[in-house]
């Protein structure tokens, strides 16, 4: 797998593959996917588990017949092949604050994942992403590596139609950069052409669900830029046809630009049974006065809707506690609760106030 294609399976299988359907459960249903089901998906997944298709020539020749199937009524079938455990990662929807929730580029966001590599002490990873009735935007993500906020941003967004079906196509290019920037500037942007060829019945070791075959062809260029030489272009490109599902299960096959097979892979995901806590400032009525912030004291005000504990904080840009206001019972009823923002710097903070399993989030900008 080329370097490129490494990276396109991260945004597509951790990111953005998951960008998945609600279906009736029967063999070979024609699929529309709506901002619903992608909404579903994350409420519901916690575990993801990749299995790699060993390079054999038995299971090559099965990955390029399985590519080759395209149009209706389709049953794309991955048993018989054998793989190797690729990994195990561990998803979470989660709310603001988290790192880089306060960068300006993620402030249309409306979608925090949480992605850990299981079994590992390793830094999580957060996506942000904007989900509406018309589109699903990766905005890119965020890692906190030795006390060091990372910010990967992706300009606009990779954006995926939203419905969409058997004969969709769209196209997305987005630059990207990163915060703190490389030792040499580097100027990266991506286009990604995809094209819904089939419909039908993914069936793996895992399962048995109707899909989407959607072909993508990535086309990546950037630019080095080193005091003293000539720019350094470098031109990496790949294909992929992906099988998207109802979100318990999907399918990927990499192939070269001559639409060979370079390697394949399918996933499994654990659901989550528990159910989403109410997020949102309407769960809680939670609105901040003034904001922006100009004057020192800031009124926050949220409902509870029986007695019981209340916590209200406030969050720096980096996800770091820089007040508490509330904390402990309080009666049932509107609640109001003040903020000084005296010896506050300028910048973008986080008001989160915690009532039982409801949690309420608004940004807050404090200028001077």
């Amino acid at each position: 797998m080329t370097t490129f294609a490494a990276r396109r399976w991260l945004l597509r299988s951790l990111l953005g593959a998951a960008v998945l359907t609600a279906l009736a459960p029967r063999p070979h249903a024609q699929i529309s996917i709506t901002e619903a089901d992608v909404r579903a998906f994350y409420v519901g997944l916690t575990q993801q588990t990749t299995f790699d298709a060993t390079a054999t020539p038995s299971n090559t020749a099965a990955l390029q017949a399985l590519a080759a199937q395209t149009g209706g009524g389709q049953t794309w079938t991955f048993t018989g092949l054998t793989y190797a455990a690729g990994g195990t990662i561990e998803v979470a929807r989660v709310q603001p604050p988290q790192p880089g929730s306060g960068d300006p580029h993620f402030a249309t966001a409306n979608l925090i994942v949480r992605i850990d590599s299981s079994g590992t002490t390793g830094d999580p990873f957060f996506s942000y992403f904007r989900l509406t009735g018309s589109e699903f935007v990766v905005l890119g993500g965020a890692l906190t590596l030795e006390g060091t906020l990372t910010v990967s941003r992706f300009t606009p967004g990779y954006r995926q139609p939203l419905p969409y079906t058997f004969g969709s196509t769209w196209t997305s290019e987005s630059a990207i950069s990163n915060d703190p920037p490389p030792p040499f500037p580097v100027e990266t942007v991506i286009r990604e052409e995809s094209e819904v060829v089939g419909w039908g019945t993914l069936v793996t070791p895992a399962g048995s669900e109707p899909a989407l075959m959607v072909r993508t062809l990535d086309i990546s260029r950037s630019t080095i830029t080193i005091p003293g030489l000539p720019p350094i272009v470098t031109v990496d490109s790949s294909r992929a046809v992906s099988f998207d599902t109802r979100g318990l299960t999907f399918a990927t096959i990499f192939l070269g630009l001559d639409g060979q097979v370079q390697s394949g892979m399918y996933s499994s995901r654990t659901p989550n049974t528990a159910g989403e806590p109410q997020p949102g400032a309407n769960a809680l009525g939670l609105t901040v006065s003034p904001n922006p912030v100009v004057s020192e004291t800031v009124a926050v005000r949220f409902e509870l809707p029986e007695a019981g504990p209340a916590t209200v904080r406030v969050y720096d840009a980096r996800g770091r506690l820089v007040a508490t206001l509330a904390e402990g019972m309080r009666a049932a009823g509107p609640q109001s609760v003040a903020w000084s923002s005296a010896g506050v710097p300028a910048g973008v903070y986080v008001v989160r106030a915690d009532v039982g399993a409801r949690a309420a989030t608004l940004w807050l900008t404090v200028a001077r």
